[in-house]
């Protein structure tokens, strides 16, 4: 006997499911990023009031479906001052103080011709004293227009220097003589210049028809401490010639990547301050 596969009819169809999707009303208040703001209601289009337009405010939707009122922050004078004031006044202010330490001795060195007069037998005298800001740096034989005077022929030469110790110069005559292809030199001392007193004297046993004449060159006390100001000066304005613009930079970025218009607008400001200051202070210099 076959067997046969049965086939079952449904006797009555299944019921239909009806899906009914009900439409959300957003009846919470929207979330403020930022300074406070009252915001009442909703926006219309399904949330209930109305929220007033503000152009220093934006509204999103936040991931749990709440609306977000976002605050852009008022342009601030405050962060324009730093943004462009810092960078600018840390290059400014070593520029400024090398420019016056230069300015303090550009006439640091001055030569005083101080003339010798005979006085008995072979000896001449004379005096000078320095100024009470200055000091004597050095001195210099002097015979018409030539200095540090020096003479030679086939068998002699003669030199005339100064040498420097405690209370002023000595004056040296080198003599030197060749003698069997060789040179045979003799120093002496001919004369001083004393500092506590200003008395020159110099004697080497010679008369002169030429006047006799010494250069006193002379120099600000100040000086040294002027020139290591100045070095001081001049590194820190190198210093900040590479970290001013790093500075300005960093502050443009900053300052608009985060809102701050200000500091960003100072950024800019001192960026393309940077080169002007640059350039009027290398001719200044210069």
């Amino acid at each position: 006997m076959d067997e046969e596969q049965a086939t079952t009819t449904p006797s009555t169809p299944p019921s239909s499911i009806d899906i009914v999707v009900q439409p959300q009303t957003f009846t919470g208040t929207p979330q403020l990023s930022g300074a406070p703001q009252a915001v009442a209601g909703g926006i219309g289009g399904g949330i209930e009031g109305n929220i007033p337009l503000n152009s220093n405010v934006t509204y999103r939707m936040g991931p749990d479906g709440q609306m977000i009122a976002i605050e852009k922050p008022p342009f601030s004078w405050k962060q324009l001052g730093i943004g462009a004031g810092i960078p600018t006044g840390l290059l400014l202010l070593p520029l400024i103080l090398l420019l016056s330490t230069e300015g303090m001795y550009d006439d640091n060195w001055q030569n005083h011709d101080v003339e010798l007069v005979s006085s008995e037998g072979t000896e001449y005298t004379g005096s000078f004293e320095a100024e009470e800001d200055r000091y004597v740096d050095w001195v210099n034989f002097k015979w018409g227009s030539a200095v540090g005077e020096c003479s030679y022929n086939e068998t002699h030469e003669t030199c005339y220097q100064t040498n420097q110790f405690n209370d002023g110069f000595s004056l040296e005559k080198h003599t030197c003589e060749i003698s069997e292809g060789s040179w045979n030199c003799i120093e002496e001392e001919v004369g001083y210049w004393y500092n506590s007193n200003g008395t020159i004297i110099f004697d080497d046993g010679n008369s002169y028809d030429e006047p006799i004449i010494l250069q006193f060159e002379t120099t600000d006390n100040d000086y040294d401490q002027n020139r290591d100001a100045e070095e001081i000066y001049g590194m820190a304005l190198f210093a900040m010639c590479w970290i001013t613009p790093l500075l300005s930079l960093i502050f443009l970025i900053v300052g608009f990547a985060t809102g701050r218009t200000g500091l960003g607008v100072g950024g800019i400001i001192s960026v393309v301050l940077y080169p002007i200051i640059a350039i009027v202070g290398l001719d200044s210099m210069w």
